[in-house]
């Protein structure tokens, strides 16, 4: 090799380690990353806790492991487990802050079973950063307002304690849909009972604070305001995003559904593929339709993503099968693969709601026939509609 060449190579060599050098961190490592992983939420363990509270020494809750292995099989990677925080710390209004021994076992033990399936866990505390007495119709305690940083940082940090060295669960999903607080701009979403905006930010930051120095250094998830289409990151922050992480390990994280309730099938109709559709304009809940408030909603959030540089999440989305004639679960279907195949294109990690085998709903991409059985869970083994969309090859989780 002639000198010149000699000098031309470790030209290249040297630029290719500054290169290297002077990259932009991922957010985390490869191993430890969401980013474009696909699954589907879990319910199962929502709907047990009270069982679980009342019978403690009941035994085989959550989903047996046969229901992981099946949809490991069919290709998901990932599942949001919620758990409920109410029967978690079901004395938290006294000051006792135990967890639930009972509770808290089967939440160990689900994490064991999905960990058995080799599939990865989102934990997500199933509350809006608000804590209501078990069993009661008391008002619930909020964050600011009842709720303390000290009691929201403590409820994170022993879920750290157990979980942070264990590779399966891949990420903690902090407060689910948070409600309970004035908008920051909007006044119609406003109210004097609710806290700011910045009281919740502030939890947020607190627990994102408290993990770390815990020595945790999961992705943690942090999701916007619910549920108005005016409370997503692109009205609450357009300038971006605000948690305080060193490791810069957080998701920003949305929920969707095509229609505004989501815990009610709704028949498709076809006006509101329509993109000028609209009905109660102006007001906070404004139905959009489909097309701009279905697909257009995750095209402005995946924008707002890319502006700002984060990467992104949505925890649930889902729409209508169980119940729904054969036609219109395949236009359902049609409009959930342009969905998703608009996730695929902003690279956005998803996690479809949901599925359970121990009662039915009409989003389930999965249950088990016959009548609901609460306890103990058959497992999954029925396919519905929604399954053939989310099992898509270029729908599942990214190599």
């Amino acid at each position: 090799m002639s000198a010149i060449r000699r000098t031309a190579v470790v030209v290249l060599l040297v630029c290719a380690l500054l290169g290297a050098t002077v990259a932009v961190p991922r957010s985390a490592a490869p191993e430890q990353s969401t980013d474009g992983l696909r699954g589907i939420n879990i319910a199962t363990l929502l709907t047990q806790a009270v069982t679980i509270y009342d019978h403690p020494t009941v035994t085989g809750t959550g989903e047996p492991l046969s229901t992981y292995v099946r949809l490991q099989q069919l290709g998901h990677r990932l599942i949001r487990l919620p758990v409920d925080w109410n029967f978690l710390q079901p004395d938290l209004d006294t000051g006792e802050e135990d967890f639930h021994p009972a509770y808290w076992n089967a939440v160990r033990s689900e994490v064991g079973k999905i960990k058995a399936a080799g599939l990865r866990v989102v934990l997500t505390l199933h509350s809006g950063c608000e804590w209501r007495k078990p069993k009661t119709t008391s008002a619930p305690l909020v964050c600011g307002a009842g709720l303390s940083t000290d009691q929201t940082d403590r409820v994170w940090r022993t879920f750290s304690d157990a979980f942070r060295d264990d590779p399966a669960v891949i990420a903690y999903d902090l407060f689910n849909e948070p409600t309970r607080f004035s908008h920051p701009t909007r006044r119609d979403l406003q109210a004097p009972d609710k806290p700011a905006y910045s009281v919740y930010q502030r939890h947020v930051n607190s627990v994102v604070r408290a993990l770390r120095e815990n020595g945790d250094r999961k992705t943690i998830w942090v999701e916007g305001l619910c549920c108005s289409p005016y409370t997503d990151f692109l009205y609450t922050d357009p300038s971006g995003g605000w948690v305080d992480d060193p490791l810069r390990r957080i998701v920003y994280s949305q929920h969707m559904y095509p229609a505004r309730n989501s815990s009610e099938g709704e028949v498709f109709d076809a006006a509101k593929l329509d993109e000028d559709y609209v009905r109660d304009a102006g007001k906070p809940w404004v139905d959009r339709g489909y097309e701009r408030g279905f697909i257009g909603r995750l095209r402005d959030f995946g924008e707002w993503c890319r502006r700002s540089a984060v990467s992104c999440s949505v925890g649930e989305v889902g729409w209508y099968g169980p119940g729904q004639s054969a036609a219109n679960a395949e236009q359902w279907n049609l409009l959930g693969d342009r969905w998703y195949a608009l996730a695929d294109t902003y690279g956005l990690s998803v996690t479809y709601f949901g599925t359970s085998s121990a009662f039915h709903g009409p989003l389930w991409a999965y249950d088990a026939p016959g009548p609901d059985v609460w306890f103990p869970a058959p497992g999954l083994s029925r396919k519905q509609s929604q399954s053939a969309i989310i099992e898509k090859p270029e729908h599942l989780s990214r190599a």
